[in-house]
């Protein structure tokens, strides 16, 4: 039913609305379940001003490695968020504390802080950007949010809207993003850059069905069946520099 790239996060709430509103034909489950998926998703993108909220997390079990069913981070955290978002421009800050352990005693945490601007089809962004670069339910070999989010500045599409033009169009929807940050912490070298760059393509598979023995009109042609399921390629490269001044 969601034929726009899904496989990374953040995702492109446009391309993903456009499917799921041509969900009537599904069985009531799903089309329920598109239902909430487009309230939320009017909510995140609506021009709304400003609102606030807050953000609380207790748990007895952190999670170290996380997935989509991952508890919280620490065993108490919390954030106060301010969000503000008017004619494509979005200030989401969100500011907290939590409590520590050995191996991670900051107890600031920016988590999910970012702003972002959408100029033509592309977002423009920066700030504490958590990502998801899968596929997979628990963790990701590329990027996931097993460690909090890095400092970064980067520009990634708005949709995932196939091209119109013929050479490109056996493409299907895709996405790109870059982005370059600086890993903060201690660490053995000072002002480590990191950057990243992912492609994603979901080209149309299209099959055929041949039959055997040959069907008794010799004429008739091998009919395409309908639209199979689509695969998706990416392209991810990551490379971490140092600063040459840095001792």
């Amino acid at each position: 039913m969601i034929d726009s790239i899904t496989q990374a996060y953040p995702l492109a709430w446009g391309s993903i609305r456009k499917d799921l509103q041509n969900s009537g034909s599904q069985p009531a489950y799903i089309s329920g379940a598109a239902r909430r998926t487009l309230k939320q998703a009017a909510a995140d993108t609506a021009d709304t001003g400003l609102r606030a909220s807050f953000d609380a997390d207790v748990t007895s079990a952190p999670a170290l490695i996380r997935g989509f069913d991952a508890l919280g981070r620490q065993a108490v955290q919390g954030q106060a968020i301010l969000h503000y978002s008017q004619d494509g421009i979005t200030l989401h800050l969100a500011a907290g504390a939590r409590t520590t352990n050995r191996g991670d005693r900051q107890v600031l945490m920016l988590n999910g802080s970012y702003a972002a601007a959408q100029l033509g089809g592309a977002v423009v962004y920066a700030g504490y950007v958590p990502r998801w670069w899968g596929p997979g339910w628990r963790t990701a070999l590329s990027l996931s949010t097993n460690a909090r989010p890095s400092p970064t500045i980067g520009i990634t599409r708005a949709s995932t809207t196939p091209f119109r033009t013929p050479l490109l169009s056996w493409m299907g929807p895709w996405q790109a993003e870059f982005f370059i940050g600086v890993l903060d912490g201690p660490r053995l070298t000072t002002n480590t850059l990191f950057n990243g760059l992912r492609v994603s393509i979901t080209p149309p598979c299209t099959a055929w069905n041949w039959r055997w023995p040959a069907p008794s009109n010799p004429a008739a042609p091998a009919s395409p069946a309908s639209r199979s399921k689509n695969f998706s390629t990416s392209i991810t490269t990551r490379l971490a520099s140092t600063n040459p001044k840095a001792k």
